[in-house]
């Protein structure tokens, strides 16, 4: 065996080395550190403020003009928002599910359909609005609101609640508050059929000669402009129509059969300018539905049977303005129903101008109102019926046989005179108006009744 000599551990020796060790380690990796940091990249942005309903963890970047912003520009400058453009989605990419919006009434931005933390918005702001015709889209300032383009076709349908009028240099759009879509078509069946959810408007810039129904739908509205022309058909309205005439002519709609009928419950109809003639009933009011008659005429043509020229069923309610009615009936009121007829003419010419048989009605006449009967001017079962003055005016009713019969009810006098063959049949209460009473005289076999002043 070899022998070895035996050489003592130095533990000092070796902790020296260690500590040397450790010093070397830790300087190369200051240096390293410092010489990565010279190309480390650095960035800051600021926070960019706005007025949002906050669903979570979410942040704006606002882009006007296609700039970005630190702020949402101000309700005042005239900005919307551009929604096809503007997106939301986690850490600035783009879900569709996500959904941005403008609230213009207080000016804030809701964001729909957020699932997670960290979502980023791009909003981007514009002081136009986009509007296509047909395949055309124009650019309409946010300050104008207005834009004028070039006739095509029979129908214009806008939507989004566009107003649309044929002028000598084109046609004038108005009221554009968004972006929106008008489209020329050939027939209004057409046009009807592609209305949106909206509120639509529906332009005739021809006749329409063929006999069609245009169906209003029960969720959608729409503004038929007959523009002073004429169509022939009829017309079921379970929604929200607004039947008119822009130009200084009357719209005319004519047909065989009844003209207009308001179909569903809650639907309404406002009519104006407008002349209606047909053989059958006119306008006919399901139950619950309501509508006003404005500058218009009714004719149902028939002299010798019973079509009406205004029907209401149950609780329905008809405001009549500055119109005419002629008809074999003028109104039929079948049940609670109610109407005020303002300045107005209706003649039965069969038959009695105005009539329920029905439950509980209320009637109000009033102004230069004047309703005249075949038979009987006013006849009601049970009801009430007022005649007042408006306008320095007062109504006069005239009949053949009774100008006025009630059953049971109550009559409110104020103002006005009835004339017929018959003396009047009142049975329910009367009220005249204060220092007057009822006065009867009989003429030349007419029994005139009209309110004396009490000396």
């Amino acid at each position: 065996m070899k022998l070895k000599k035996f050489k003592e551990r130095d533990n000092k020796q070796i902790g020296i080395i260690i500590f040397t060790i450790t010093c070397i380690l830790l300087v190369s990796g200051v240096m390293l550190y410092q010489t990565f940091a010279i190309f480390e990249v650095k960035t800051s942005q600021n926070v960019i403020k706005g007025t949002v309903q906050d669903p979570g963890d979410i942040y704006f970047a606002y882009y006007v003009d296609d700039v970005i912003q630190k702020d949402m520009p101000q309700k005042n400058e005239g900005y919307i928002l551009d929604e096809e453009k503007s997106y939301c989605g986690e850490l600035g990419s783009k879900d569709e599910s996500i959904i941005p919006t403008l609230n213009e009434v207080d000016w804030s931005i809701t964001v729909k359909g957020m699932k997670t933390s960290r979502t980023k918005c791009n909003l981007y702001f514009r002081k136009y609005y986009k509007v296509k015709v047909d395949e055309q889209e124009y650019q309409v300032q946010t300050s104008s609101k207005e834009l004028t383009i070039e006739t095509s076709r029979n129908i214009l349908l806008c939507n989004n609640g566009i107003t649309a009028k044929e002028e000598t240099d084109g046609i004038h759009l108005s009221n554009i508050t968004k972006d929106s879509t008008c489209k020329f078509y050939g027939t209004s069946a057409e046009a009807i059929n592609n209305m949106n959810d909206s509120k639509n408007y529906i332009l005739f810039l021809n006749d329409e000669s063929i006999q069609s129904t245009m169906t209003i739908p029960e969720e959608k509205e729409v503004t038929i402009d007959l523009n002073g022309h004429t169509k022939n058909g009829t017309i079921d309205n379970s929604g929200t129509l607004y039947l008119k005439s822009s130009n200084l002519s009357a719209g005319k709609i004519l047909d065989e059969e009844s003209l207009i009928t308001l179909v569903d419950n809650m639907s309404y109809m406002e009519i104006e300018n407008m002349e209606l003639k047909t053989k059958g009933h006119c306008i006919w009011l399901h139950d619950n539905s309501s509508s006003k008659i404005i500058n218009s005429k009714i004719n149902v043509i028939y002299s010798n049977t019973t079509p009406t020229g205004l029907t209401l069923k149950k609780n329905t309610d008809v405001n009549l303005i500055n119109s005419a009615i002629e008809a074999p009936f003028g109104i039929r009121i079948d049940e609670n129903g109610s109407i005020i007829i303002q300045n107005s003419n209706v003649t039965g010419t069969f038959s009695n101008a105005l009539q329920n048989t029905g439950n509980y009605v209320n009637v109000v006449v009033k102004g230069s109102s004047q309703m005249q009967g075949n038979k009987l001017g006013i006849w009601l079962s049970n009801g009430n019926l007022t005649l007042d003055i408006l306008d320095n005016q007062f109504p006069i009713i005239t009949a053949e046989e009774q100008a006025i019969y009630l059953g049971y009810g109550f009559f409110d006098w104020q103002y006005g005179e009835a004339n017929g063959k018959f003396e009047n049949v009142i049975q329910g209460a009367i009220l005249t108006r204060q220092g007057t009473t009822l006065k009867t005289d009989n003429k030349d076999g007419m029994y005139h009744t009209y309110l004396q002043t009490v000396s």
